[in-house]
């Protein structure tokens, strides 16, 4: 994220592939690629890059681009129809933004989840103010097929029902599982800044993400402060399991952190 090739802090993506799983990553010469026209202070990749199992997906968040005010942020998306062909070879990225972009929201500040088959993709928009003062936000792209391209999808904003100013959903970033039935978040600020997770199952990929009531998982044993879920939610591939950080948490010495996981 602090790669200068293009301007300050605009950032950068390496990428690693192996001929075959039995080549060792030490061997790879890997090869690293820029956004054409980025603004300094993008910091792409600052929550990490994503790959879709496939591996015809890249996904890269950019939380400090600009767009109608400071820190808008924008998901750049990578597609290639085979896993023959580089990534920088593919021409520029689409780009991936809210339809009403503000300042602050720093959309990808915490990365991006994608499906198995890189059909769906969703980022976190901590600072969104619709429920409140960075409340938080889930985006969600969905392609129809592999030949369709995100930019042609209508982005589709998830919301905490329960939503307040300071939750910050979404800020360490979002999960789905493999066949995208399942999405998950974490509110570091809910909860009395005890933290919670999020989770929202569908029962069909047609069916909105924000029509679902979510669930909210908390730490019964959790404190004031412990903000469960701020680093972001892990899911199985399955869905049937959720694990979240609780990086404050002083059960076994002040702020020395705990993992929380439900199944």
């Amino acid at each position: 994220p602090d790669d200068d090739d293009l301007g300050m802090d605009t950032g950068a993506v390496v990428v690693w592939e192996r001929s075959a799983t039995s080549e060792a990553f030490g061997s790879v010469t890997p090869y690293s690629f820029r956004v054409g026209s980025p603004q300094g202070g993008e910091e792409l990749g600052y929550g990490g890059a994503f790959v879709s199992g496939n591996g015809l997906v890249l996904a890269v968040g950019a939380h400090g681009h600009d767009n109608g005010g400071l820190d808008t942020g924008v998901v750049y998306v990578w597609i290639r129809t085979t896993t023959g062909t580089r990534f920088d070879a593919v021409g520029n990225p689409t780009a991936l933004e809210d339809v009403s972009p503000a300042q602050n929201d720093q959309v990808g500040i915490g990365g991006v989840a994608l499906t198995y088959d890189g059909l769906i993709l969703a980022t976190g928009s901590p600072g969104d103010d619709e429920k409140g003062s960075e409340a938080g936000a889930i985006l969600v792209w969905s392609r129809a097929n592999a030949a369709a391209s995100f930019s042609s999808s209508t982005v589709e904003k998830v919301l905490d029902p329960n939503g307040a100013g300071g939750y910050s959903l979404g800020y360490g970033g979002v999960s789905l599982s493999s066949d995208g039935l399942v999405l998950a978040a974490g509110a570091g600020g809910s909860n009395n800044l005890k933290g919670s997770v999020l989770i929202w199952t569908r029962s069909d990929t047609s069916v909105g993400f924000g029509t679902v009531t979510p669930l909210s998982l908390t730490d019964p044993a959790g404190a004031s402060g412990d903000s469960l879920g701020s680093s972001g939610v892990a899911l199985s591939s399955d869905g049937s399991m959720a694990a979240a950080g609780v990086p404050t948490s002083d059960v076994d010495g002040a702020d020395s952190g705990a993992v929380a996981v439900f199944q």
